[in-house]
């Protein structure tokens, strides 16, 4: 019965509800648009890394010119660059602030680079990142199995594979692959697959990609560097209670092998901050429309609500005449308002199943669902809801105050 009642009202008002109910229904489009941007980004954020970058650094590393003081010609040199690159990489494990340190290739995290090779098996191929990494890169970034334990060292043998778990779905439909053997590239020679990892998104806000590790030996770090020592990456973990400054300090001053000297040492945390800018700029920015809008229509509502109130009062004053309570009044507007959400909420269902549609909406972290739709839905209407109740209730506590007496004299 008030509900019907609600409804009549809101249809006698109509011509006065005109203006809130297009605010509301332009706040609800906007609203839904970027409430659907904030719940995707928020679901990528929280997707597992697998890994832990906790006290990790970037090592850099440079090799001096022939002009510089200090420099050895090549006649005199002892040992290749790839040897100094390992000689180096095992100075580093031995130091007593040092957990670990690792030498790789297009594999550290928040780099901006990477590289893609084939994997084949039986008639499937697929076209992975390829991580080029010794078997410490598992240790020093704490990357895990895919059922969430450590690997152990018998795990990760040299010159195998370590698959990613969406790859192992994808190429070996539910069966395990660790044991088994895959073609890499166009070569006849067969790898075998020593272990599986959790899935491994590049950054925050980033999909994971199929992706494999291949584990190089001594052997294998040593040629791999010997061509490509100015791309490669050398990371260190420091055990928790150690220095990073005098660790630094120690490093610049000591870390020679004939011409490699170290440069500097970057947190990983600090290529994070820098790699995930961008991004959280535009999150933020996606934060204050956010705001902006939530603000705007607080004031409509609030403002809306507030004339009406002072229009309405010799109606206020009569119910309250005839036996309606404070709480009663209260409600009348409250429902109003809602009501009149309802129906601000429709045009925005219906232009957000059309963004989906029509790929306005993006599809790169999470398909368009009828799930994500609907929380996405859910979210806007209880902000929304909020809001009304918020805006309506200043006027609504003030009518509900009217003394029907003072009402009905004014009138």
């Amino acid at each position: 019965m008030m509900i019907r009642h609600v409804m009549k009202i809101c249809w006698n008002e109509r011509k006065k509800n005109a203006f809130l109910l297009t605010e509301l229904c332009i706040v609800a489009i906007a609203l839904w648009y970027v409430t659907d941007y904030l719940f995707i980004m928020n679901a990528s954020y929280h997707v597992p890394l697998n890994r832990d970058i906790k006290d990790t650094y970037n090592v850099i590393i440079t090799q001096r010119e022939k002009d510089s003081k200090g420099y050895i010609p090549e006649e005199r040199l002892t040992q290749t660059k790839g040897e100094d690159i390992l000689e180096i990489a095992n100075r580093l494990r031995l130091h007593p602030a040092v957990e670990n340190a690792s030498v790789s290739l297009v594999a550290q995290p928040y780099i901006t680079h990477d590289s893609y090779t084939v994997l084949h098996r039986d008639t499937l191929s697929r076209h992975l990142r390829c991580y080029m990494v010794d078997w410490e890169f598992f240790d020093v970034f704490r990357i895990r199995a895919k059922n969430g334990s450590p690997f152990l060292l018998e795990d990760l043998l040299p010159e195998q594979l370590v698959l990613t778990a969406d790859v192992e779905k994808d190429l070996f439909e539910g069966l395990s692959a660790v044991g088994k053997q895959i073609r890499w590239g166009e070569e006849e020679s067969m790898r075998n697959i020593c272990a599986v990892s959790g899935t491994m998104p590049q950054a925050e806000f980033m999909t994971p990609l199929p992706a494999f590790f291949y584990i190089m030996s001594d052997k294998g770090v040593v040629e791999m560097a010997e061509n490509n020592w100015e791309v490669i990456e050398m990371s260190v973990r420091l055990k928790p209670d150690a220095d990073e400054d005098a660790f630094r300090k120690e490093m610049m001053n000591g870390l020679n092998v004939q011409n490699f000297y170290l440069v500097d040492i970057q947190p990983i945390g600090d290529m994070r901050t820098s790699f995930l800018e961008h991004t959280v700029e535009q999150v933020k920015n996606r934060i204050y429309i956010l705001l902006f809008l939530v603000l705007n229509a607080f004031l409509a509502v609030i403002g809306v609500f507030w004339f009406r109130t002072s229009r309405r009062t010799n109606e206020i004053g009569l119910r309250k005449a005839v036996g309606f309570t404070c709480k009663d009044i209260r409600h009348i507007l409250f429902s109003e308002g809602i009501v009149l959400l309802i129906l601000a909420m429709v045009p925005a269902m219906i232009i957000g199943v059309a963004l989906g549609r029509f790929n306005v909406l993006s599809t790169y972290f999470m398909p368009f669902t009828l799930k994500r739709f609907a929380i996405v839905t859910a979210l806007c209407f209880l902000s929304l809801y909020l809001i009304v109740l918020a805006g309506i209730y200043f006027p609504a506590r003030r009518a509900s105050k009217i003394h029907p007496v003072e009402a009905l004299r004014e009138e």
